[in-house]
Formats: C-alpha cells, structure tokens, sequence
C-alpha cells in the first residue's frame, strides 16, 4: 500500500489555512443583488453610493467556483508542503557510492555528447539529493580504478558530498572492482553498527555490470553506463623492447594489438623515437578479438624512448600508444671490493680487466669500508665485485654481484671449507658467461668449497651450478627477488685462468649479463596501476601534459606510487637531472576491449538490483502545482459559461420587453 507522505506538512496547514481564509472572505464580503427591470434609474441616483456598501457574512450558497478556488487553494498548499512518496524499495541507513573511474569510463558514449564517467556522475548526483532528504540515512562517496579512493565519509549533508563528488576525475588505471568492494567493506566494518546487511547498500556506478560481485557486508547493485554495442577501438595490450645480445646497437620491439571492431581490418602501426618516424607498417587485426603480434627492428646506440602508436582515431585514446625506454649501450657503474688496495701484486688481475671493459664508473673501495656501510657504498653502482675479499660481506639491496674467490651473503650460497686443487670436470657450455671461458685448460690451486642452499637468511634465492670440479660446485649463479648474483668458488690469482684469454671474457660477459636487463627485455617501462619504483636519486617526474609523479628518494631508490595518466614522464629541473625518463603504459585488454552495455539495459542503464534501492522518498510537488493550474484553467471557463448564461438571460428579459 502506497502512502503518501508530506516532508513540511507545517508549512502546508499554514499555506491552506491562510489561503482558504482569504477566498471564503471574499465571498463573505461579495455585494449579492437582484436583477430588477425598471423603467429608468432617474429616481435611483441614491443607489451608486450603494455600491460600496456590503452586507457582511452572509451564508454562503452552493457555489462551483467557490469550490474550485478552495481545490486549487489546497493543491497549491500541498505542494508547499512538499508531498512525497516512498521509493518502493528497501529502505537503507548506510549508502557508498562507488563510482568507476578506470580508462574505459573516458569512452563518449553515454548519450548526449557524455563520458561514461560524466553520466555516473550525474547518477550520483541524484543518488545525493534523494538519499540525503531521507531520515538516518548515511552516505559515502568513493571511486575505484587500480585502486580505491574515499572522497567524503559518512554524512548526510549534501555540501560534503557534493564537494566529494566533485573530486572525481577519469583516469588511465584499469579497474578493480573486488579490490574495490573489499575496501569498502572494511569502511562498513569499521563503522561498527549492530544493523541488518540489508541495512546497508553500495551502488557501483560502472560501465562493466557483467563479473556477479558480492559482500558479507551489504547488499551490492550494479548500475550500467554506457552506448549498446561495441565501441571501435584498436590499442597496444602488450609491448617490449630489448637490445640484441650478440649486437647490442641492435633493438627489436615487439607488440601485441587487439581490436573490437568485429571485423578483419588493416590497421597502420609505426614505431618512432621522438619526431622521427623509424618504420610503418599495415597488420590485419582479428575477427574474433584476439591480439595479433608485431615486430620492429632498427638500430640506436644511444638511451632514447621509443614509441609504438596505432595510426587513426577510436574510441579510447589511452592504449593507442606504448612506450619503452631503452638504456645506452655500456656497462653500468661497476663497484670493486677487496681486502687491499695499494702494495698488492695480484690486484691487477680484476681491476685491469674492468677497466678495459670501459664502464661508466669504476670505483673501488675496501672491505672494511663496504662492510661498515653497505647502502653508501653501493650508491650509484650498477655492479658490485667482490675481489678476494674476507669475512662476513652483506648482500647489496637488489644490485647484482660478482664474488671472485668469495661468498656474499644471502645470495643462495655458502662456504663451506678450503678445498685441494682441482680442475673444471664438467660445466655449461651453452651459458653465455662461459661460452668463451675455456675452462677446459684451467688448473685451480685452491678453491673455497661452495655450498648451494635454497633459501639463507630467510632470502628465497634460485641457484643454477654452471661449474663442478673434484671438489664440488666451482662456478654458481644465483637469483633473488629478480637480481643476479655469480659466484666464483676460488681464486683466480691461484689458477691459470688469468694468463688465458677467457678470463677477461668471462669477466666481459659477467658483467654484461648482470648489468643487462632481465631475459624480457632491457627496455623499460611500466604499467599504469603498479607501483613505480626504480633507483633514481630523482624524486619528481612530470609527463609532456603536465601530469606529475613525485615521492621520496632514500639510499638511490624511489616510489613514485601509482601514475594516473599514460605518457613519458621525465625529471623536473630539481636534483638529478641526468635520470632516465620513466614511460607508462595502459596495456591492459579488459579496458581495451570497452565492455559493451546490453540493449535491455540501454535507457536508464541502470540494473534490476539498483531499482530496489530506497534512497529516501521522492517528492511530487510538481505533479500538485500541474494540478492546480488545471484546475484554475476549468474555473476559468466555468466563470466564462456563467457570466455568458447570466448575460443571455438579461439579453432576452430585455427583447422581451421591448416587444
């Protein structure tokens, strides 16, 4: 049963009782006289001053005008009073609005020239005025992307939440919605109320109504936004670029591009570094909405950005380029370590060949100095080279290292006793270190004696043996949270390998190998969403358009957090101005793809589940103000048909006595 309710009825029984007072006055007051035919109004000149005299409160008779006035006096007051019926659905005393903010809701096909962000918003706008007029209800505005944000807490005043809404803008990020429910969970959790889940309700403004999303904690409904039927688009889901190993000048690009136009068609892919176009080329994008692969190659020495970009306009601008940046040709910084540094006769043997190798900065400091103070000393190294030295020798933070004749710690690896002389047994050649090693010919004095363990110190490392002698393990490679580490199980002042040529090729590849990027690649990029950290001394990043990633430097390392937009973003003239650019890049097919909205939710977009909310009672004042104005309208021709019957009627009292 529909009841109706009134939000000022105070005001209403004011507007009526005033109102219908003034209109019975006026009747009360009406000067009420016969029509008489007289002969000529000669002997009535007294009668004018009659006109302004009244008789007083006289009884009222049946009256149609007098009633219509009174309806119409009573809707116009009940309109003051601000009818108002219940919305029909569950009520609720706790109300989140989530709206999606990811890169798909940047897509104009809402209706009306609008973005799907701009239609939830406008959705949640409406959800702010009825939810806020409703008693004990309580609301908080939040978006999600990659990740979820609060813009206004609990209130029930519009100005915060309005302001709060204002705060929502479109983002690059894909979405996460389960992060995002889980969040918000945690916001109802935290307001510890002893109320029913029903009791609580969010309202998830998206444009992807299909994953089923539940919570323990409130009732959950989807609202849809967005055009029937597919977009157009095309965009970049993956992208990489390395150096070749063998030619280094030499770099592949390699992509992947997906389109949801349903059809073959040719699509114009190019790659270029800065204005200068490298190559172009056509590829058929799939039918069936499946990525196809592209590949690029030509040659740069130099640290460049290179940019892959889909030729044409669609509908989301974000994923139409990809970007990677591609370090110099060169080795990194290296760092030396050992016992002594002046008045030691085998010091050469190392230093030497590191220097041949032309890094961009070769230091080398001693044992003691490294070991009192590891983060100094490493700043700024690429590599860290252990020559021959002794006692306990920390594991840099995520900087690869070489240890000739030593254990670094936490690298996987351990000493285990001094061991005889030996010679290389077996070890791999298809390895790129110690493909040019020659160990075949290597006579050992001594060797340290390694011991391989999967995990020291609580550090998860994987080790690979890549060579055995007598007495065990002599070469060992090691991983740990991504990083290399090559350890050399003795010395190679105590061998024969230094007189040979393939010492300083292994050193050459050892160094190259660890310096170099990881097997996908040694461009480097991010994707928008993950958190970007990278050993930088510089702190603030700004893009071509002016967006801006900033956080803190500590020990050469930075956390720049979640970038918002897509682009290349490079140093601002503060501190370490020689820092790489940092590229950032959608790449993500759930935001490509631009979820098409179903015909049946076309319209209102708005789900089934979103229609059984009660936020608050709806007011109907206008439907009341629509009915007075009728009503006047019908008492101002039942006024017009009067004072013509009254007029006819005198009309022919006057024929008839005129004949």
């Amino acid at each position: 049963m529909v009841v109706l309710t009134f939000l000022a009825p105070l005001v209403g029984l004011v507007a009526a009782a005033a109102g219908g007072a003034g209109v019975l006055t006026f009747y009360f007051l009406k000067l009420r006289r016969r029509p008489l035919r007289i002969s000529s109004t000669l002997l009535w000149q007294q009668a004018a001053t009659d006109l302004e005299v009244n008789t007083p409160f006289r009884w009222l008779r049946s009256n149609w005008l007098l009633l219509l006035q009174l309806l119409i006096v009573l809707l116009l007051a009940a309109a003051l009073a601000r009818p108002a019926l219940p919305s029909g659905g569950l009520a609720v005393s706790r109300l989140i609005v989530l709206v999606d903010r990811s890169a798909s809701m940047s897509v104009a096909d809402a209706g009306n020239g609008q973005t799907r962000l701009e239609a939830a918003l406008d959705r949640a706008g409406e959800l702010i005025e009825r939810a806020a007029d409703a008693d004990g209800t309580r609301i908080v505005i939040a978006s999600y992307a990659s990740e979820t944000r609060v813009h206004a807490g609990w209130s029930d005043a519009k100005g915060p939440l309005r302001r709060g809404l204002g705060e929502i803008g479109p983002t690059d990020q894909p979405g996460d919605l389960s992060d995002a429910i889980e969040t918000i969970e945690a916001i109802l959790l935290a307001d510890n109320t002893d109320e029913t889940v029903d009791a609580a309700r969010i309202v998830v403004l998206t444009d992807n109504a299909s994953p089923a999303v539940e919570s323990a904690t409130a009732v959950v409904s989807l609202e849809s936004f967005g055009g029937v039927g597919t977009p157009n688009n095309t965009g970049v889901v993956a992208a990489g670029a390395r150096r070749d190993f063998e030619d280094p000048s030499v770099v592949r690009v390699f992509a992947r591009v997906l389109s949801t136009r349903g059809e073959p068609r040719l699509q114009s892919v190019r790659i270029s570094v800065g204005s200068r176009v490298i190559d172009r080329r056509a590829i058929e994008t799939g039918a069936d909405g499946s990525s196809v692969a592209v590949s690029f190659e030509y040659t740069e020495p130099s640290e460049h950005v290179v940019n892959l970009s889909i030729d044409g306009a669609d509908a989301l601008a974000a994923d139409n380029t990809a970007s990677v940046v591609v370090p110099r040709i060169g080795s990194a910084a290296v760092l030396l370590v050992r016992d002594r540094i002046d008045g030691d006769p085998k010091s050469w043997i190392a230093a030497d060949v590191l220097r041949a190798l032309d890094p961009e900065q070769l230091r080398v400091v001693p044992t003691a100095s490294y070991r009192a103070d590891p983060a100094a000393s490493v700043s700024g190294a690429g590599l860290v080279v252990f020559d021959r030295a002794t006692g306990t020798l920390p594991l840099p933070r995520e900087v690869p290292t070489l240890a000739l004749g030593c254990v670094v710690e936490k690298t996987g690896v351990v000493a285990t006793r001094t061991g005889p002389g030996t010679r290389v047994l077996t070890w791999d050649r298809d390895h790129p270190v110690l493909v040019d090693a020659r160990l075949d010919r290597l006579v050992i004095d001594k060797t340290i004696g390694l011991g391989t363990v999967e995990a020291a110190e609580g550090t998860v490392a994987v080790v690979t043996e890549l060579a055995r002698g007598n007495t065990g393990p002599l070469i060992v490679e090691s991983e740990t949270a991504s990083v290399r580490h090559l350890t050399v199980g003795f010395d190679p002042s105590v061998s024969s390998w230094p007189l040979d040529v393939g010492f300083a090729l292994f050193l050459a590849t050892a160094v190259e190998r660890l310096t170099f990027a990881s097997a996908t690649g040694d461009g480097v990029a991010f994707e928008i969403g993950k958190p970007v950290n990278l050993r930088s001394d510089q702190a603030r990043f700004v893009s071509d358009r002016g967006d801006r990633l900033s956080g803190n430097a500590v020990g050469g390392r930075v956390d720049l957090g979640l970038a918002e937009r897509v682009g290349i973003y490079r140093p601002e003239a503060t501190g370490d101005t020689e820092a790489s650019p940092i590229a950032v890049n959608l790449l993500s097919e759930q935001e490509t793809r631009i979820r098409a909205v179903a015909p049946q939710e076309s319209g209102d977009t708005r789900s089934a589940g979103a229609a059984a909310i009660d936020t608050g009672p709806r007011e109907i004042r206008g439907y009341f103000v629509m009915a007075a104005f009728v009503l006047a309208a019908v008492e101002w021709l039942v006024y017009l048909a009067r004072n013509r019957s009254i007029v006819g009627g005198r009309v022919n009292q006057r024929l008839g006595g005129v004949r």
